[in-house]
């Protein structure tokens, strides 16, 4: 199982430390799922919004399909609001994709303009183009699962519980807001 919940206040963490206040969070649908039993994207939003909380901020959170399309769509409105973000943290990685390509068609850089991050870690999250600041939450998740396959081969029958630590991994799209960043309204 993974900490999502703490992955995301890693990131936020990770940006706030970086001097950012104003932080768009994307998040996939809910599911209408009730606690305790949710969905990852659910523990990711709850930490993403105790998280800022916590450093005296209001979570502001954009509801999207984690599609490129759907990050795309929720950039595009956190851009064009009366308070544009400095950061935009996707809550998947290819809903990540989407934002960089609005904050291309504004004229966006990340991170001089922009600092873009994502939960998750996909391997073309890693590409020297994209490199995408991310919340890695499966360094383990294979190592483990094959573990406990194991052990239930060789006659376990209880129950185990594992967490999985997510980590930060600080790359090439977060940076300090730029001085009096000002993100450009889109054009009418």
């Amino acid at each position: 199982m993974d900490d999502d919940r703490g992955g995301a206040r890693l990131m936020v963490d990770h940006l706030v430390s970086l001097g950012h206040r104003r932080i768009e969070y994307t998040t996939h649908p809910l599911g209408g799922l009730e606690r305790p039993h949710v969905l990852a994207q659910t523990a990711r939003l709850d930490g993403f919004v105790a998280a800022m909380r916590r450093h005296g901020l209001e979570p502001d959170v954009i509801e999207t399909s984690y599609t490129e399309e759907g990050g795309h769509r929720a950039a595009l409105e956190a851009l064009t609001g009366s308070t544009s973000p400095t950061a935009i943290f996707a809550g998947a990685d290819i809903a990540a994709l989407g934002v960089l390509r609005a904050a291309e068609e504004r004229g966006l850089r990340a991170p001089e303009d922009l600092t873009v991050t994502v939960y998750g870690n996909v391997d073309a999250s890693a590409i020297g183009r994209v490199s995408l600041t991310a919340v890695d939450q499966c360094h383990l998740t294979g190592q483990m699962s094959a573990r406990l396959l194991l052990e239930r081969l060789e006659g376990r029958v209880q129950p185990v519980h594992y967490a999985v630590a997510p980590r930060l991994l600080p790359r090439g799209t977060s940076a300090a807001p730029a001085a009096g960043a000002r993100v450009p309204k889109r054009p009418g």
